[in-house]
């Protein structure tokens, strides 16, 4: 993807995994995914730091 721009935005639906989710920003180098239904109808987006606080709460660790 280097040298790349993306032309259609990068998708979940809210049955997908933080994993997955995860997965696909990874892949494409990007902070965020937007959630859809129905199509393209918005219902919100996820980014990376959503994924890491969910890991951070899942995980036990207490906050500072």
């Amino acid at each position: 993807m280097t040298g790349k721009y993306l032309t259609e935005p990068v998708t979940v639906t809210s049955s997908d995994t933080l994993f997955h989710a995860a997965f696909l920003m990874v892949q494409y180098h990007i902070h965020r995914v937007w959630i859809v239904e129905d199509g393209f109808s918005g219902k919100g987006c996820v980014s990376f730091t959503d994924i890491i606080k969910a890991v951070y709460t899942l995980s036990g660790s207490e906050s500072t």
